[in-house]
């Protein structure tokens, strides 16, 4: 390559920080209000995200509707950024219904882009894109490359979330979510484990000086909780968005015919009507549901009703991570109100079928590519099975049969599924 070769690929080519942000549930509030949504978005990048950029030396390199793609030449500064954004944000929030907010989801990359112009390219946006499409509603998920040279010069907390797969990238990335609703803490030094000898005198110690002793005791050393079981989740109390308040009936009925439905699908395990209706009117994390349920997943959504049409938007996030790991959109006719809220339910609960199975199914072959399990076997025939290939579907059967011999209590949830096939 010639020396005038040499300095245009260096020029094309360089390391930078790449932001990728977008609206979550931004169809859904376009569909209840277009105008008043546009004029929001507009008003807080004038007011909030714009000034934020340029205060930390940013460069929009595009907007797409709710998404943005923004250039920084430092990680810190990227971070920084994001964070005075959301923070914003949730002032902004706080005098506008719950239903009518606009809430970010921002993923941050360091790695190597290719510039053509105004417009970037590479892996390293590509992987920003995907750690904003794994983040929750309000939050800020960043890659290692943006974690390990930040996290000593910055005042937030970072929770690691592990390693996660995602769409075209070849290896797994590792995510950290960014804390920046509190201080970091300095690491705690490992404790070496308890003597059970000094355990048991510590405990008669404790409660010779009182109950509270005890209890503060287990409290810091009882065992971890049980992980939730596979295929768990919970159907957050759908919103009625939009129209006549004397409609909103209609999003408590797909709520609980939508419940009852996933309920019914061989092997999930589904938390009760009456007790996730207790976070109905709530924005609250992922991550709290899960834990306060021990269940995986959690679908929530909105219903609209337009004439003679009824349009329910829903989302499946995952309690461990709180990224969104499906949303979709489903509009039925209503010429008779209740067949026409069967028929949404009925087609909601298909496609969930088939996004847990091929979520479920991916996720056993990452944590038992070599040693699958019963329960393992069944998850990756009911992926397979979905498809519409005849030496899947074939497979699929055997792959039921093996799961059920081994563990002959799910032959009859494969059987009423009719999985095992003949």
């Amino acid at each position: 390559m010639s020396q005038d070769g040499v300095v245009a690929a260096l020029q094309g080519r360089r390391l930078s920080a790449i932001l990728a942000a977008d609206v979550v549930g931004y169809s859904r509030l376009m569909g209840a209000d277009e105008e008043g949504t546009l004029q929001a978005l507009k008003a807080h990048r004038e007011a909030l995200i714009d000034p934020a950029i340029a205060n930390h030396r940013g460069r929009t390199v595009k907007t797409t509707g709710d998404g943005m793609l923004v250039e920084f030449a430092s990680a810190v500064d990227a971070v920084r950024c994001a964070v005075d954004v959301q923070r914003g944000m949730d002032e902004r929030n706080e005098t506008v219904p719950p239903d009518r907010r606009l809430r970010f989801r921002i993923g941050i990359n360091v790695g190597d882009i290719i510039g053509d112009g105004s417009d970037i390219y590479g892996d390293g946006v590509n992987i920003a894109a995907r750690l904003e499409a794994m983040a929750e509603r309000g939050s800020i998920f960043v890659s290692r490359s943006v974690h390990d040279p930040v996290r000593d010069k910055l005042p937030f907390g970072f929770e690691d979330l592990g390693d996660m797969a995602a769409k075209n990238i070849a290896r797994p990335i590792r995510v950290f979510r960014v804390r920046h609703d509190t201080e970091a803490k300095r690491p705690k030094a490992a404790s070496a484990r308890i003597p059970r000898r000094i355990a048991i005198a510590a405990v008669a110690l404790l409660a010779a000086l009182g109950g509270g002793g005890a209890a503060w005791f287990w409290r810091d050393h009882a065992p971890a909780p049980a992980p939730p079981p596979p295929l768990s989740l919970v159907v957050l109390p759908f919103e009625y968005v939009g129209g006549d308040a004397a409609d909103s009936y209609l999003a408590a009925g797909v709520t609980d015919d939508l419940t009852s439905a996933l309920s019914h699908i061989a092997g999930t395990f589904v938390i009760s009507r009456a007790t996730a209706a207790a976070y109905a009117g709530k924005d609250e994390n992922l991550r709290k549901i899960g834990r306060e349920l021990n269940v995986r997943y959690a679908v929530r959504g909105s219903v609209q009703r337009f004439g003679r049409v009824l349009r329910a938007n829903a989302e499946l996030g995952s309690t461990e991570t709180g990224a969104q790991l499906w949303s979709d959109s489903f509009d039925q006719q209503i010429d008779d109100l209740a067949a026409g809220q069967e028929q949404i339910v009925v087609r909601m609960r298909s496609a969930l079928n088939i996004g847990l199975s091929d979520i479920e199914a991916s996720r056993s072959l990452r944590e038992h590519p070599t040693t699958p399990d019963a329960f393992d076997l069944v998850l990756r025939a009911r992926h397979r099975l979905a498809t519409a290939n005849e030496g899947y579907r074939e497979a699929g059967s055997g792959l039921v049969r093996a799961g059920a011999g081994a563990r002959p209590q799910l032959r009859p949830r494969a059987d009423r599924s009719g999985l095992c096939g003949t």
